[in-house]
């Protein structure tokens, strides 16, 4: 990674990367500094994710009609789970990727890939104490106004 100072890399998989520092903080322990890396989407790479998991979620749905009496549930289940699936992708123009830092309660590092929509504060488990941390942005205006 670049640091913490908020550096833009091409990505592969669908976005370029953004470093956005952040703290890591748990209820007894002082807060950590840690990077939040931001992966922004654009749109066709946004409407092929939410392409996917409507087909995905449909054509899931085709084999439960051959279900007796579970096609009832998994049917419209899948039909709507399918839609809301696709418009939350469609909505999701920063993915949160990667969580690099230290933990502030154990202090091991820590290298979480919670995945979803960019939005702090944020919850984010330790995989070795699991403690859930909380993610806020660095105050890096001298105005006072938070990031996010």
């Amino acid at each position: 990674m670049a640091g913490a100072g908020g550096g833009v890399r091409p990505s592969a998989a669908g976005g370029d990367l953004t470093e956005v520092p952040v703290t890591l903080s748990v209820f007894g322990a002082s807060p950590a500094p840690a990077v939040a890396v931001v992966r922004h989407r654009s749109l066709t790479s946004r409407l092929g994710r939410a392409t996917l998991g409507l087909v995905i979620a449909w054509l899931l749905a085709f084999p439960a009609v051959f279900l007796p009496v579970l096609h009832f549930v998994l049917v419209p289940g899948f039909v709507i789970g399918g839609v809301v699936l696709a418009a939350q992708r469609l909505r999701e123009d920063r993915t949160l990727a990667r969580v690099e830092g230290t933990c502030p309660r154990c202090g091991v590092a820590l290298d979480a890939t919670p995945g979803g929509r960019f939005r702090l504060p944020r919850a984010v488990q330790c995989v070795h104490c699991k403690n859930t941390l909380t993610v806020t942005a660095v105050d890096a205006s001298p105005g006072g106004h938070p990031l996010a």
